[in-house]
């Protein structure tokens, strides 16, 4: 899976409560099954995996794949979320329905409710707290359930290096853990805080511009590059990893460094993040590989498409027999699991999540089989659906 510049904060010129409850049903539900980009939430270890069984009953492993909370310890009728801060949510769907629909709250890693649900909206905790909302409170609480800042008509996605891009009726801006915003600037467009530096952008669809701002909201690097354009005026923005950042003069990629310098030339049709030194990318001519911070194509890919380097292992996406199959490759371009799988996350403390299909015989004769399961670095599976 290729993790490119992508963006969690979206035009807010119509931020209704709809909108806020669309928005967060959806992350939740993402959060949830593990597809965030790992960098983005800084996840370096994770002490629970959450797997399903036949019954499609949630329980969580840990990293050797022993079942730690077992599938009968959490409600059947509850949608359960994934780990973060040690933290992960539950809810339940209101009963008779209401405007909201759900009560969301959160569980502990042995499993017990410890925040009881009571939320219409919430998020996973990131850096000690979570944004929620009731039908007479909306702002973040702590760890105890307990309040630590209002903050009216808001949404945001979290916290990352001490600061949150919050959602409001006049556009984006960034907010310390006080609930403080940092300035008074707002924008239409933004990305989390990375290295220190957050991409924003002002103006709409294709008279939009951005930039980069720092901790105190100051512009560092004049919002001067053009973001690239997705469907109903989403557009990506870019983030810097290892201090480089990729962005697009016009129709091909280069990086800059924080002073907004152009250090690797603008000579790639496609440009990935920097991760542990080396960055996906595909030049002018066709060529996918990574490079590293010299701009220099230290791995050449004879087939696929590259993801992220995470614990010194990547995604390698190809086509075999018109399937679309994923494997990983290792830092010198060698293939060290086989593309098999349908799809493939990042590692996160030596694990990975992969999904799958398989042949099986049924009682009606044979038949496809998928599911998903975690691999260890071998690809051996510590656990897959049965």
């Amino acid at each position: 899976m290729n993790c490119r510049p992508t963006s969690r904060y979206r035009a807010v010129s119509h931020l209704t409560a709809k909108l806020i409850k669309a928005i967060a049903v959806s992350m939740l539900i993402a959060a949830s099954s593990a597809h965030f980009n790992s960098q983005l939430f800084a996840q370096a270890t994770r002490h629970l995996y959450k797997v399903t069984n036949k019954d499609n009953r949630v329980g969580f492993i840990d990293k050797t794949g022993k079942l730690v909370i077992g599938f009968d310890r959490l409600p059947a009728e509850a949608q359960i979320g994934t780990f973060s801060d040690g933290f992960a949510p539950i809810c339940f769907l209101d009963k008779p329905p209401t405007n909201y629909t759900m009560r969301c709250g959160y569980f502990d890693e042995t499993g017990k409710i410890v925040i009881l649900p009571r939320f219409v909206l919430s998020t996973q905790f990131s850096e000690g707290l979570a944004w929620v909302r009731t039908e007479t409170f909306v702002g973040f609480i702590d760890h105890l359930g307990k309040v630590a800042f209002e903050l009216p008509d808001s949404f945001s996605w979290g916290f990352h290096e001490g600061l949150a891009a919050v959602a409001t009726k006049t556009g984006y801006g960034f907010i310390d853990k006080t609930g403080k915003f940092i300035s008074t600037n707002r924008y239409t467009q933004v990305e989390s805080f990375s290295d220190g530096l957050a991409a924003v952008a002002e103006g709409r669809w294709k008279d939009s511009k951005f930039g980069f701002i720092n901790k105190t909201g100051a512009i560092a690097i004049p919002l001067r590059f053009d973001p690239v354009q997705g469907q109903m005026e989403d557009m990506r923005l870019s983030r810097f990893t290892e201090g480089l950042a990729p962005v697009r003069f016009g129709k091909l990629y280069g990086y800059i460094d924080h002073k907004g310098d152009t250090v690797i030339a603008p000579t790639f049709r496609d440009a990935g993040q920097f991760s542990e030194g080396l960055a996906s990318v595909t030049t002018a001519e066709g060529q996918r590989g990574y490079i590293d911070k010299a701009g220099l194509l230290v791995i050449k890919l004879s087939s696929g498409t590259g993801g992220q380097f995470n614990e010194g292992l990547a995604t390698l996406t190809v086509q075999i027999n018109g399937a679309t199959k994923v494997g990983y490759i290792d830092r010198n371009g060698k293939t060290i699991i086989e593309p098999k799988f349908d799809a493939a996350l990042d590692f996160i403390d030596a694990l990975a999540e992969v999904y799958f299909s398989e042949k099986v015989n049924s009682a009606s004769g044979p038949a496809t089989r998928t599911g998903n399961g975690y691999i260890d670095k071998r690809g051996r599976f510590v656990w897959k659906t049965e």
